[in-house]
């Protein structure tokens, strides 16, 4: 028989309700972009630079020749706005890992090297060695897996039914070492999966262009839907303290049994953020605005987390009760 199931409004209510039960939640997203705002910025944009250098010396047809040119315009751009640090938030490979809310995270205030330079002795590191960067980005993604971890841990106590198996420190090293393990699955997934495809596509390329442009039609959308099944992998780590394959295997059947109401927890949540990130945009004209923008996005995002935990965990056990109800 099944029971009534949580809905995504209903989950969005409680996600919030907890997260005000629990204000200090909030000071792991907010250390993180207080310290990407204020703190040092380490910028890569001397390698991004050599790489345009290098990108100018192909010579290419009259026709493409303006394209390439806007290809390494963007890429100065990207190039004097990153900061490294900004992994700590673990935003990357296609997939949120981590669901931190930060609002600065990809910012830095600087946006030509004039000004890089003339801030260059405060707060920015230039970092211009293609091997220490890596290292560095490196060490940060470990960093910000262990900063996601204790976050996540601590928004899944403020919803979890039940008490957890192990204490808080210990849970928070497990969750950390089970997200890594996560993250270099994916990073596997992306190297092995890529090489192959990139030749597919080429050579479906050559045969046609419209050949070619299927072949990645179709890598978009498989893409696309594994990503979707592993939605609830990083909740169902954190909430049920699962392995990386068992919470692969949940998190894709809770998707599969719930598909309608998970994309419509994504898309609210989605529109969400979108429409909160209008509102801080307009207030980060001044330092107080930036202070509110901040805060509110600590709190707008962790509430979208709490409710994305409170939807899994209804989802999962209606699972369960409807297993054990067949059997």
């Amino acid at each position: 028989m099944n029971r009534p199931k949580l809905s995504v409004l209903n989950a969005l209510g409680l996600g919030y309700e907890a997260v005000v039960r629990a204000l200090w939640v909030l000071l792991v997203p907010l250390g993180l972009d207080f310290f990407f705002w204020l703190g040092p910025h380490i910028s890569i944009h001397t390698l991004f630079e050599r790489l345009i250098v290098a990108m100018g010396q192909t010579a290419l047809d009259p026709e493409l020749q303006q394209s390439w040119d806007e290809v390494r315009r963007f890429m100065s751009e990207v190039g004097n706005n990153v900061n490294l640090l900004s992994l700590l938030a673990t935003d990357f490979i296609g997939i949120r890992l981590l669901p931190i809310p930060t609002l600065k995270a990809f910012e830095l205030p600087q946006s030509s090297e004039q000004e890089l330079a003339q801030v260059g002795q405060a707060n920015l590191i230039v970092i211009d060695s293609a091997a220490q960067a890596f290292l560095i980005g490196s060490g940060l993604l470990v960093l910000g897996l262990l900063v996601g971890s204790l976050f996540l841990t601590l928004i899944a106590d403020r919803v979890r039914i039940g008490e957890a198996r192990r204490s808080l420190p210990r849970r928070v090293v497990y969750n950390w070492l089970r997200l890594a393990l996560f993250a270099v699955m994916l990073f596997a997934f992306y190297f092995f999966a890529g090489v192959p495809f990139i030749l597919a596509v080429t050579i479906a390329s050559l045969i046609h262009v419209a050949l070619g442009f299927l072949v990645i039609l179709a890598g978009w959308t498989v893409t696309f839907w594994l990503l979707v099944l592993l939605s609830f992998v990083v909740y169902a780590i954190a909430l049920r303290e699962d392995g990386v394959l068992l919470a692969i295997w949940h998190s894709a059947n809770v998707v599969r049994r719930n598909l309608l109401s998970t994309f419509g927890l994504v898309l609210l949540s989605n529109l969400i953020v979108a429409g909160t990130a209008v509102i801080w945009q307009s207030v980060e004209v001044s330092w107080l605005g930036n202070v509110l923008a901040i805060v509110g996005n600590a709190f707008v995002g962790s509430g979208l987390v709490a409710a994305s935990f409170l939807f899994y965990q209804d989802r999962y056990e209606a699972w369960q009760v409807l297993g054990a109800s067949t059997k």
